[in-house]
């Protein structure tokens, strides 16, 4: 729920959130600078580690970043997500010891999942994912926009987009 808000300021943040979302054109750049900036982070994590095992991770992740300037439609943004996101957490998952039994972002079951994490691994990423969207929604409300209404997930009612 959004709280009234008595200052004009934040009434027009939330009015441009809500118009820009409606513009194909800028809804486009924001999903193009999204992903781009989360394969760039994910790229700069590994480069961080200097680990050889990576490069070949590093090489993969950077053509996915290449081809986000092409996308254009949200099926297109969404694959590349996740093909580049299977890349990232598979080799993720070969710094931490075997014994935690973290391979992937896969639940309990053969697909991936954010819910019943079937390892510590799995389990510490839900928890922290967790206190940085709400952190995230705390701030992006402070401003006076809308954390349930998005421009790249779904809004669903109860989950912030």
């Amino acid at each position: 729920m959004n709280g009234i808000r008595s200052s004009a300021t934040s009434t027009r943040y939330r009015m441009g959130q809500y118009d820009s979302f409606r513009d194909p054109d800028k809804v486009k750049y924001l999903r193009r600078k999204l992903l781009s900036d989360k394969l760039e982070s994910q790229i700069n994590v590994f480069k961080s580690l200097e680990k050889p095992e990576l490069y070949q991770a590093i090489s993969k992740l950077e053509l996915y970043q290449k081809q986000v300037e092409n996308l254009s439609e949200l099926k297109d943004f969404l694959v590349n997500e996740s093909r580049s996101g299977h890349i990232y957490f598979g080799n993720y998952a070969k710094l931490f010891d075997p014994k935690y039994k973290f391979d992937s972002r896969r639940g309990g079951g053969g697909r991936i999942s954010n819910r019943y994490a079937s390892d510590i691994i799995n389990a510490l990423l839900n928890y922290g994912y967790t206190v940085l969207a709400g952190e995230i929604c705390k701030f992006v409300n402070g401003f006076g926009l809308d954390a349930y209404y998005g421009f790249y997930h779904r809004s669903h009612s109860g989950f912030q987009a």
